[in-house]
């Protein structure tokens, strides 16, 4: 559940607008989600091997290949490794460029679609209506809370730093209910979106600005 709930960006910038800030920390969710995935990724594998070792001595391991349930374990054993090893083992993600550990990564919305499969009990609430939650808040994000920038400047900021100054869009609020925003450069991938802390630019009314410092492929080629 705390794997999508956690990455439910639109809904958590609305709860760091309510008094449950005081008890949770909405601004920094990544730790959550990393946690959480930790956690499922170990237990995932911890539980298929089990299982296959209970069907393997009782003779039935061809529950495996013949039951729904042995099909979706098999399924999601197999992605698990996929999802969450390029993005916590250091000399994977040193090896593999971010697009291809992101695109990894979206392999949990299959891992979350065979676990819907996979038992009788209550998994279809716990894992369908927080998927449908991260589903819902992504495309409200990407197709309501999305800003075109026609026009946007930018700053060298020595050798590995660039500044990035744009005119607010005319849908943003005089105050930002946020403190950064997903950036998409299409000249460099238009499939590739990063996060940055936007502040308000010190010498231009309406104007915003962020810093980015060269610390990956995408960064580099801006």
């Amino acid at each position: 559940m705390m794997m999508f709930l956690s990455k439910c960006h639109n809904i958590n910038n609305v709860c760091r607008r309510t008094v449950l800030r005081e008890w949770i920390d909405f601004g920094d969710m990544h730790k959550v989600h990393r946690l959480f995935g930790i956690i499922v990724g170990i237990e995932t594998m911890f539980h298929s091997f089990f299982h296959m070792l209970r069907w393997g001595l009782n003779a039935d391991i061809d529950l495996l290949w013949r039951t729904t349930t042995g099909i979706s374990g098999l399924v999601a054993t197999i992605i698990t490794p996929l999802i969450c090893w390029p993005m916590v083992v250091p000399a994977i993600k040193e090896r593999l460029a971010f697009e291809v550990r992101k695109g990894l990564h979206y392999l949990s919305i299959v891992w979350a679609i065979t676990l819907l499969f996979h038992s009788k009990s209550r998994i279809y609430y716990l894992i369908g209506i927080p998927a449908l939650m991260y589903l819902v808040d992504y495309l409200f994000g990407y197709f309501v809370r999305n800003s075109l920038i026609e026009n946007a400047f930018f700053e060298r900021y020595g050798e590995n730093g660039v500044a990035l100054h744009f005119q607010n869009p005319p849908n943003w609020d005089k105050k930002p209910k946020t403190s950064y925003v997903y950036v998409m450069c299409p000249w460099i991938s238009k499939y590739q979106w990063h996060a940055f802390t936007i502040f308000p630019e010190p010498t231009k009314v309406d104007h915003t600005m962020l810093c980015i410092e060269s610390s990956g492929d995408w960064t580099k080629e801006l």
